[in-house]
C-alpha cells in the first residue's frame, strides 16, 4: 500500500470512532490486531480495543479527534492527535464533572494490507485525569 492509503486507513478509523460507530472502527483492525498502551503491560486485541472505546464513549459525549500531524513512512502511520470530549457520566470512578476536556496523543500504527495490524499508543493520562479533578498537579 502507498503511504497515503495507509494514511487513509488511520484517517477513517479515527473518523468512525469520532461518528461512535466501533463496528466500522473495528473493520479496521486486522485480525490479530494487538495495541500497545502507555502504562498498560499487556498489549490487548481487538475485542480489548473495542472495550477500551465503549468505556470513553459511555463516560464522554461530544467527542472527536483533531489531527495535528499525520506523518506515514513504509507501513508506518504516525498521528499526533487531540481528542476532545464532554465528561457526562463516571469514567474511571470519577464522577460526571460537566467539564470540556482534552487529551493529547501519538499513535503509530502498522498498516497491513487495508487493516492496521498494530498500534502503539503514547498518551498524557494523568494531564487528563487532572482535568477531572482526580490526579493532583506536580509543581516543579
Amino acid at each position: 500500500m502507498s503511504t497515503e492509503t495507509n494514511k487513509a486507513i488511520a484517517t477513517k478509523m479515527l473518523a468512525a470512532v469520532d461518528a461512535g460507530n466501533l463496528d466500522v472502527a473495528v473493520q479496521y483492525l486486522a485480525p490479530d490486531f494487538q495495541a500497545h498502551l502507555q502504562g498498560n503491560p499487556q498489549p490487548f486485541d481487538r475485542d480489548g480495543w473495542r472495550q477500551f472505546g465503549e468505556m470513553f464513549r459511555a463516560g464522554f459525549s461530544n467527542s472527536r479527534h483533531e489531527i495535528l500531524d499525520i506523518i506515514a513512512e513504509g507501513d508506518r502511520v504516525v498521528t499526533r492527535t487531540r481528542w476532545q470530549a464532554t465528561h457526562q457520566d463516571t469514567f474511571q470512578g470519577v464522577p460526571p464533572t460537566g467539564k470540556q476536556v482534552t487529551l493529547d496523543s501519538v499513535m503509530i500504527a502498522r498498516v497491513v494490507g487495508d487493516q492496521i495490524a498494530e498500534y502503539w499508543v503514547t498518551v498524557d493520562m494523568t494531564g487528563f485525569m487532572q482535568q477531572l479533578g482526580a490526579a493532583q498537579s506536580v509543581a516543579a
